[in-house]
């Protein structure tokens, strides 16, 4: 009986797990990241059981589950994913998202990186993967936009290729990193895998992180090149696997952003004449030129007479309505055990928003920008303790423009050229002539008819590192050096010289009189038969020969590629590196230890030298207490013997309070608390110190003059001995300018990093401040008898914040979506900078900020011929002469009785330079659909916009200004501009009108993307394939009167771009 039982029990065991064998398939399975690269050791669990696996090299996974049962999938790096058992026989593919929150977890920081716990410096990180969303920018600079807090990204122009060096209207895009506090150059240092170089031609899908350092525990050991925040910019390198290509194109449409608008011609002509019959007292002469007729006017609005009453919108007629750029790169990335490689081509196209077109001249203008740049990073394991890296990167780009001085012309049409004339073509093709009484040139031939140029760049770098690790000496012990080469080379390239085209005017009473042109004859009539034009037309012959209807044209000419040998430019960096990291028990260690040589040449000049001898210490203790000792000596030829080198300090000290057991016992919600604290000096030598080595005095040969003669020797001059001259002096006791800094930063994590808090307070003291010798120009008397030399004469303080807000969360692990939000603040002061003796004290710098705006202000308008009589008035009698109703009154700020503007201007607003960013970005992803917008904005700053009312007495007339304007006939309540006039009433001032509040929030990016499903992807044998469509600059809200962001500048400039992105990419 009990043997029945048993084996009743028996077969009922057997009948239960066979039945339970065949209700539990085998699901296989494939897991990949968002590229579709395989992850292998990816944990796949069955959820809310313990049974398990791991995917293999391939990313495979085999196994049993039942039909409705779900598998969690984890790995670290990425966010945990769910996925439902539906059909046991259907493969899986599951893409896991990179989880921005760990893959961080690895910082860059100065000549090394560090785990992100343990890191107790200012530091922001961004990831190539971000930047490539910025859309399709060509300077690198301006992709950092908004990204970090902190950070702020100045440009005011969107010419394509960008601009390298400052000119007459615009300067190249400026990174500030927590404001400006020198009155130097305050660019930060920028290293590209460890190399001092330029970052605005590299190409974003070849960067694989940046790291911006702020304060001096990050900064110092940079010394003297880190006063000014430093950006780490790291490629992409290869990994361990089978070779992954990627391919990615991208189409752009670009349109001018916000323009200075301006009302049409017959309305400018009405305000004109509003203006004329206002200023009438000081001559009729200007009246009879240029008062125009209701008739006249009409004949502007109906185009009865286009040849004379034009009508024309020159920024219609010389801007597209949107142009296109395109870029395309490709890449591979995979390797073995022992070899490594990463290698990338890029191709960028930016377009033209002008409007060039072939007129016969064999050659299409433009301002275009054309660049290749390739990249191969290789990483070789020679032995198990022997690593080589050997990285080559080049880019040629070529920018065109039109030949010659045409910026000037072709920029005026977007802040004083009005649209009457010159006129642009007359009927027979022939351009209308430049008006010199308004000082117009014709836009439309000066861009065709002037030829093109074009300057090309080169650059070659080469970096190779060895690291050997010396764990036979001890454990954690590492050797490495590197040796980088670069090459950079400015040339002009092919061009076109163009000797011009005729152009002409034709006296308007010819059309008056009914002459018009006749286009099948092609022949100009009047009174019905040909007319004699030699009478009415007025030529200007460009080139020779010239003989009116005679002339011919001079064939072009071609340029050919020009090289100048100062226009190349080379460095040497060599490195040798000590490392060492250890763990003993709960105790970390690290230490570094480097010395550096830098020389850069240009041209035959003397090279340029710089040594740096750097140490590094940290320790931690169980990753709660964490200590970091940073030092740098550094040396400078631009010092004299008894300054050339110094030592920069730095030490921080940081407490992860959430891993202290109080803290998890009690507060198990909160993932992270840290607090740290940093303290160091830091310095800067990016000074215009006039010469190569200004602490020394030069010396020429002194070459008599004939009337000198007499004073050495008569009747001969004595020249038995050669006679010296003492040239500018040097000032031996030049040495470096310091930076005093401390950081105190706090950083908090919840609900399993759902919430995510940073938050930085800042200061920093500048002393030794570097006053260039073209600054001293004002500030030293001309009794001192020679130019004077740079010197530290300065003291400047700075302080701010910077807080970083971040929510993330998900639906049932299906939809992913996070907010997030910085903001920064920065205030300087300068405490002291040398002015002269008799400066009033308002105009001192003392006591304001860097770069503060000044300008002379208003009280009010001179509302009545009273009031002329008794409100304060200019001191220049000639000036009071010209006062009527409707002027500004000036405010007498120095309270002498008379308004002056040298003496008068005053501190306004804030300085050129946003003293508060902001900035918010929105992501959401759902099965392979991603989104993102990011905004970003900025107040405090004052920005100079000024454009040229009825400039040189023409019709151009912005709309702000006759919303603006004192003008009776406009019925303004509340005018800030003074009545219309012309420049026959040679007193007009302004006041502060043209200083605007640089305040903005703009639209910075938007992409919508879309990843296919894995298994059409594998259909397609494709790894990945990725649609998307982004926006840049969409839209920006701003009490400017244009896109004025950056630098200060008239509105005379290339105008920034609204971008529209289309792109398409492929793994394979």
């Amino acid at each position: 009986m009990i043997c029945r039982q048993k084996l009743i029990f028996l077969f009922a065991i057997f009948m239960f797990t066979f039945s339970m064998s065949f209700a539990q398939a085998l699901i296989e399975g494939k897991v990949i990241d968002e590229d579709g690269a395989p992850i292998p050791f990816a944990t796949v669990v069955i959820e809310g059981t313990t049974t398990g696996t791991t995917t293999d090299l391939e990313g495979v996974f085999n196994i049993r589950a039942t039909q409705g049962q779900r598998l969690v999938v984890q790995f670290v790096g990425y966010r945990t994913e769910t996925v439902e058992v539906t059909d046991p026989n259907e493969m899986i593919i599951l893409t896991l998202q990179i989880d921005v929150t760990q893959i961080e977890d690895v910082v860059v920081v100065g000549y090394g990186v560090q785990k992100k716990e343990s890191v107790v410096g200012a530091i922001g990180t961004t990831t190539g993967k971000i930047l490539v969303e910025q859309g399709n920018v060509t300077n690198l600079k301006d992709a950092l936009t908004g990204l970090i807090p902190g950070v702020s990204v100045l440009s005011s122009s969107g010419m394509p290729g960008g601009y390298y060096e400052d000119s007459k209207f615009h300067q190249p895009t400026e990174i500030l990193i927590r404001g400006k506090a020198t009155w130097n150059d305050a660019s930060p240092l920028i290293l590209v895998d460890g190399v001092e170089r330029a970052m605005e031609d590299i190409d974003v899908n070849e960067v694989e992180s940046v790291s911006v350092l702020k304060d001096a525990s990050a900064t110092a050991v940079f010394g003297m090149k880190g006063g000014n925040g430093v950006i780490l910019i790291t490629t992409k390198r290869g990994m361990e696997g089978k070779a992954r290509f990627n391919i990615e194109a991208q189409t752009s449409f670009e349109t001018p952003s916000k323009i200075i608008e301006v009302i049409d011609i017959p309305e400018a002509a009405i305000a004109r004449n509003i203006g004329l019959n206002r200023i009438r007292r000081f001559g009729n002469e200007v009246w009879d030129e240029l008062y125009r007729a209701d008739q006249e006017i009409e004949y502007f609005r109906t185009g009865e007479y286009p040849y004379v009453y034009q009508n024309l919108d020159w920024m219609d007629v010389m801007l597209k309505d949107f142009t296109t750029s395109f870029r395309l790169n490709t890449s591979v990335r995979g390797g073995t055990k022992t070899t490594k490689y990463f290698a990338s081509a890029s191709y960028n196209h930016e377009g033209d928003l002008f409007n060039g077109v072939d007129v016969g001249q064999g050659y299409v203008p433009s301002y275009s920008y054309d660049r290749f740049n390739i990249r191969s990073n290789f990483d070789f394991d020679i032995t198990k303790t022997t690593k080589l890296s050997a990285n080559i990167s080049g880019m040629l780009g070529n920018q065109i423009s039109p030949a010659g001085t045409g910026a000037e012309i072709q920029f005026s049409i977007f802040n004083q050229l009005a649209g009457n004339v010159p006129i642009m073509v007359y009927e027979d093709g022939i351009p209308g002539a430049d008006q010199r009484r308004f000082r117009a040139d014709n836009p439309y031939t000066k861009f065709n008819y002037t030829g093109i140029e074009s300057n090309l760049r080169t650059t070659i770098n080469m970096d190779y590192k060895l690291d050997q690790n010396l764990d036979f000496i001890t454990k954690g012990l590492l050797l490495s050096g590197m040796l980088a080469y670069d090459n950079t080379f400015n040339n002009d390239g092919r061009g076109v010289e163009d000797g011009g085209q005729t152009s002409k005017t034709i006296d308007k009473e010819f059309y008056l009189n009914g002459g018009y042109y006749d286009k099948e004859t092609e022949t100009y009539m009047l009174d019905g038969q040909p007319a004699n034009m030699e009478v009415w037309t007025l030529y200007v012959e460009d080139v020779s020969p010239y003989q009116g209807f005679g002339f011919v044209r001079e064939p072009n000419t071609y340029s050919a590629e020009d090289n100048s040998l100062n226009s190349a430019y080379r460095s040497l960096y060599y490195q040798l590196q000590l490392r060492y990291m250890r763990s003993f028990g709960a105790h970390g260690v690290t230490g570094m230890a480097m010395f550096s040589r830098f020389k850069s040449e240009r041209g035959g000049n003397w090279p340029v030298k710089r040594e740096d001898w750097v140490g590094r210490l940290t320790y931690d203790y169980n990753l709660r207490y964490f200590l970091e000792m940073n030092g740098a000596y550094n040396g400078s030829e631009k010092f004299g013997p008894e300054y050339r080198f110094d030592f920069f300090p730095s030490i921080a000290v940081g407490w992860m309070v959430s891993n202290e057991n109080f803290f998890k016992n009690n507060l198990n919600r909160l993932d992270k608390f840290k607090i740290r604290y940093s303290y160091g000096i830091v310095g800067n030598d990016r000074v215009n110190t006039g010469s190569q080595w200004p602490y020394l005095t030069t010396w020429g040969i002194y070459d008599l003059a004939s009337e000198e003669s007499a004073y050495h020797g008569y009747p001969f001059p004595y020249k038995e001995y050669t006679l010296y001259l003492e040239g500018n002096p040097g000032n031996p006791g030049l040495r470096w300018e310091k930076a005093r800094k401390q950081n105190l930063g706090f950083e908090f994590a919840a609900f399993k990093n759902m919430i995510s808090f940073t938050a930085d307070l800042f200061n920093e003291y500048r002393y030794d401040m570097l006053l260039a010798a073209d600054q001293r120009s004002e500030t030293v008397p001309p009794i001192f008898g020679k130019d004077a030399p740079p010197a530290n004469t300065g003291e400047a303080k700075s302080k701010g914040a910077e807080l970083e807000l971040i929510f993330r969360s998900s639906i049932r692990n299906e939809f992913y979506y996070s907010i997030s939000g910085n903001w920064s603040m920065a205030r300087s002061e300068v405490i002291f900078k040398e002015s002269p003796d008799l400066m009033p004290e308002h105009q001192k710098p003392e006591g304001k900020p860097i770069g503060q705006t000044f300008s002379s202000q208003s009280t009010g308008f001179y509302e009545s011929w009273d009031d002329l009589f008794c409100a304060t008035g200019p001191f220049n009698e000639a000036d009071a002469a010209s006062l009527l109703p409707g002027d500004m009154i000036m405010l007498d700020y120095n309270a002498d009785g008379s308004y002056r503007d040298n003496y008068d201007g005053a501190p306004y607003g804030y300085p050129t330079y946003p003293q508060n960013n902001y900035g918010i970005t929105l992501d959401a992803n759902y099965k392979g659909i991603q989104f993102t917008a990011r905004f970003i904005g900025a107040y405090n700053t004052t920005r100079n916009i000024s454009a040229h009312l009825f400039y040189e007495d023409n019709l151009y007339v912005p709309v702000h200004i006759l919303g603006d304007t004192w003008t009776p006939e406009y019925g303004n309540e509340n005018p800030s501009y003074p009545a219309l006039a012309l420049d026959d009433k040679f007193y007009t001032p302004l006041g502060s009108y043209n200083q605007w509040d640089g305040s903005f929030f703009r639209i910075q990016s938007i992409q919508l993307s879309y990843t296919l499903p894995v298994n059409v992807s594998n259909k397609l044998r494709m790894r990945g394939v990725r649609l998307y469509v982004n926006g840049r600059n969409l839209y920006v809200w701003t009490k400017m009167p244009n896109d004025g962001v950056g630098v200060d500048h008239g509105g005379k400039n290339y105008p920034t771009k609204i971008q529209l992105n289309f792109g398409l990419n492929i793994n394979l």
